[in-house]
């Protein structure tokens, strides 16, 4: 039997995925650092606890989707070290074990390891983004099939309610009834996609044969400002939200929405 593996398969992205490989019918692997956030119990899953950071135990695999790393700008702040640690050292492994397993390699790195990015904002994650994709593509020159893949914010069903990254923040501020926490340039756009969208995209990125750096398609760029609206929009008035993402044809906002409702009932709000 040869596996898919996941590692960082308790996260948002990990969890969405493996999902989704389980119903295509895959034998799955996944390494996680806490057996107890494992959500997934399935008779095609194995799940290992293993720290990314150690050399990885043997198993046959074909395929390595490799999206450990937290991901909370809270813990950028406290364990900068740690993050890249994990992010270096845990993708240095990756690219071992798909040497000696001959797989095919995805890894996950983010918008803000672009060039345009980095000038004006050298988190410690984007900055260990950064150097792990040229490792990433040493190995690709030494003919090792891997691809690092930039994702742009993701959200939707299954987020952490309390982690500290934008969207969760405003929409639990919409739901306490508290002003939005708008910091930084709020007229900066960034890059947004929804989880179903960005796991269809990373399996279409698996099959393919090309190496190198890709990137998955943003379904919207919104400055902060305006996203902050459009949640407050769909928590105030969600049947005039609604009419507004029909007319637009809008898939973005739907989720938008769709999202928010999720918040919702794991609060027991009721509005």
């Amino acid at each position: 039997m040869s596996y898919t593996l996941v590692t960082g398969a308790t996260g948002f992205i990990g969890t969405h995925l493996t999902k989704q490989l389980l119903k295509e019918g895959k034998d799955v692997l996944g390494f996680g650092r806490d057996f107890a956030n494992n959500k997934i119990f399935h008779k095609s899953y194995d799940f290992k606890v293993h720290d990314v950071r150690k050399p990885f135990p043997y198993y046959d695999v074909n395929e390595i989707y490799h999206l450990a790393c937290p991901s909370s700008a809270e813990y950028f702040r406290k364990n900068p070290r740690e993050i890249m640690d994990i992010i270096l050292n845990g993708t240095m492994n990756a690219v071992k074990y798909a040497g000696y397993t001959n797989s095919r390699l995805i890894v996950a790195s983010s918008l803000g390891a672009s060039c345009e990015y980095l000038p004006t904002f050298r988190s410690c994650y984007d900055v260990s983004k950064k150097a792990m994709e040229s490792y990433v593509h040493y190995a690709t020159e030494q003919g090792l099939v891997a691809k690092t893949v930039r994702l742009p914010s993701v959200f939707g069903e299954g987020m952490s309610l309390t982690e500290d990254r934008l969207i969760p923040n405003l929409m639990n501020a919409c739901i306490a009834g508290k002003e939005p926490p708008l910091y930084g340039n709020i007229a900066n756009k960034r890059a947004f996609a929804h989880i179903g969208n960005v796991i269809h995209e990373l399996r279409t990125i698996m099959k393919l044969y090309r190496t190198g750096i890709w990137g998955i398609k943003a379904q919207e760029s919104l400055s902060i400002q305006n996203l902050s609206e459009a949640i407050q929009y769909a928590f105030e008035k969600p049947k005039e939200y609604g009419e507004f993402a029909h007319v637009h044809k809008s898939d973005f906002f739907r989720k938008i929405a769709d999202t928010l409702e999720y918040f919702k009932e794991k609060k027991n709000v009721n509005c």
